[in-house]
């Protein structure tokens, strides 16, 4: 410590301080000194920087978007089917009241190799 404060200056350079030279030889340290109060605090590892927003913040509302298509798509597609079943059972009501003995595709015999 004293061969550092015993160094020459450089010129037009200021003489280091005795906090200076201090932190040269000890390096720093979070703590209490005495005379000198609390030292140097650490940056917190898991501080987020809140002036700039990150990447999934970003892509949030691309993934929004994505899936309110996605839904808007699954609900056409639900529709369709509700018309289609719709369709099926009143076929199947119709074919019903057919009378007995009335020919349709699923009482026919099966077709033959003779013509």
């Amino acid at each position: 410590m004293f061969e550092i404060k015993e160094q020459p200056i450089p010129k037009r350079s200021e003489a280091p301080t005795e906090l200076e030279i201090m932190q040269e030889v000890l390096g720093k340290c979070r703590g209490y000194i005495r005379g000198l109060g609390h030292g140097p605090k650490p940056v917190a590892s898991n501080s987020v920087d809140l002036t700039s927003p990150n990447t999934e913040s970003i892509a949030l509302p691309e993934q929004i978007e994505k899936q309110e298509q996605e839904l808007v798509d699954m609900s056409t597609r639900l529709s369709q089917f509700e018309s289609l079943i719709q369709k099926i059972v009143s076929a199947e009501a119709g074919m019903s009241s057919l009378a007995p003995g009335e020919a349709t595709i699923f009482n026919m015999p099966p077709p033959t190799d003779h013509i």
